[in-house]
């Protein structure tokens, strides 16, 4: 069952940086239409400091006054610059983007062959700012979130030497160190792909079964289920052995390559937060048979077909095989094969086949193929009298379920480890008691 969703406009922007927590003052908002330029830090003559000044909109106009008064300035502005659209709130907050001077020129983007010239600007979120006191007691505040957001300067307590970065680190510390200041994310993005680090996190929950740790990850940040695997190892193995082709593939691909629905719900209700209901759905659908396309199913049983013919082999070796296999007893029943029959020729065989399978990279479909231990069970029980000597712990009997099913469960993914195979109603459970259910890998 998917989780409840959360009212995607309860994601406002959160103010994430040390120097942001006393940002917000609870003041009347905006400029009035008849003050088009209003300074909110106070004078000084210190040289290469940050001017603050709060605009009616980012007009070209403006900007050329403010450049005639200040070399270097942080120029605010309501997010949109037509004040009766600009989104508000009852409380007085609105969405500000701020603007650059520096050295007395206007700070634009590069230019590319696709946009015209664009300012380099940057949100500053729901605010309430007030032109009732001048200066404002937060101009400073607000020009250092400003231009930290930038990466313009940085307060200097925020800043770490550059060989700091080259100390050896696990993930965990990288990601730690990368969220403690604008600083340490900007010069870590230069080291590491953070986003990347991320995502092999999520895989390895995935991987493991761990659903509170990918709903963990997941509630902090939901955009991490749109994420794909970039790196340059692009085939991962998962918990069964099973070689995976992962690269360009999103934790809810690998999720769905796992059969784990319940961590493919928590992808699932993550995308559709990000992207709304009905672009989420569509988005969701598009993986999901990115995964699963047509004709999966069929490749899957080509290329198990060899597996499948195997275990009859070595089930019909077994039925033969009885003067060669041997079982201690009670009460732990090891069995014993005879070297070079048979039997062991056709288990040797067996193994390698479930080991070949498990070293073909798998690229779409499922990473476990749950018919096969249907396969398994089905044959122990049809040919419970006949191929096993109609008793649990006749050595025959034995030897098939610990080697043949058992040898075959250690591929199975984590999350199927948890989970009884479910089997058809036809098959008689009564063959199955005691240690018959022991399983040595």
């Amino acid at each position: 069952m998917n989780p409840r969703l959360n009212d995607p406009k309860d994601s406002e922007d959160k103010n994430d940086s040390l120097m942001d927590a006393n940002a917000n003052s609870n003041i009347t908002p905006a400029v009035a239409d008849n003050e088009a330029i209003v300074r909110l830090s106070a004078e000084t003559e210190s040289k290469g400091a940050y001017a603050l000044y709060l605009l009616h909109n980012n007009s070209p106009a403006l900007l050329e006054k403010v450049k005639q008064r200040d070399g270097n300035a942080v120029l605010l502005y309501p997010g949109s610059t037509n004040t009766s659209s600009s989104s508000s709130s009852s409380s007085g907050s609105r969405e500000y983007k701020a603007c650059f001077i520096q050295n007395g020129v206007v700070q634009y983007l590069p230019p590319s062959a696709t946009q015209s010239q664009q300012l380099r600007e940057i949100s500053m979120g729901k605010r309430t700012i007030s032109t009732s006191e001048i200066p404002h007691p937060n101009a400073d505040n607000l020009t250092n979130v400003a231009l930290a957001r930038a990466g313009i300067v940085v307060a200097p307590i925020l800043r770490v030497p550059e060989e700091a970065l080259l100390l050896p680190m696990d993930n965990r510390s990288l990601v730690c160190y990368a969220t403690s200041s604008f600083f340490a994310h900007t010069s870590m993005t230069k080291h590491v792909n953070l986003n990347q680090i991320a995502v092999e996190t999520l895989f390895m929950h995935i991987s493991n079964g761990e659903k509170s740790q990918v709903e963990k990850m997941l509630d902090a940040n939901p955009e991490l289920a749109l994420l794909p695997w970039n790196s340059k190892t692009t085939i991962i193995q998962n918990k069964g052995g099973q070689c995976i082709y992962v690269q360009g593939k999103t934790g809810y691909e690998f999720a769905i390559g796992e059969e784990d629905t319940e961590i493919a719900a928590l992808f699932k209700a993550a995308i559709i937060k990000v992207k709304g209901e009905v672009e989420g759905q569509e988005k969701a659908n598009e993986l999901f048979y990115k995964q699963r396309p047509p004709g999966w199913e069929e490749e899957e049983a080509k290329r198990y077909a060899p597996t499948f013919a195997q275990a009859h082999k070595l089930a019909e070796a077994i039925r033969d095989g009885a003067a060669d296999i041997t079982s201690s007893g009670e009460p732990d029943y090891i069995v014993t094969v005879e070297e070079k029959s048979t039997t062991a020729s056709e288990l040797a065989a067996y193994r390698k086949s479930l080991n070949d399978r498990r070293n073909e990279v798998v690229t779409t479909g499922r990473h476990y193929n749950l018919n096969l231990p249907q396969e398994l069970l089905q044959l122990y029980n049809d040919h419970y009298e006949d191929y096993f000597g109609g008793r649990w712990n006749d050595p025959r009997a034995m030897l098939f379920w610990q080697q043949g099913i058992g040898g075959e469960q250690t591929g199975m993914t984590a999350n199927i480890w948890h989970k009884p195979i479910v089997m058809d109603s036809s098959i008689p459970l009564k063959n199955f008691r005691r240690g018959n259910h022991r399983v040595v890998h």
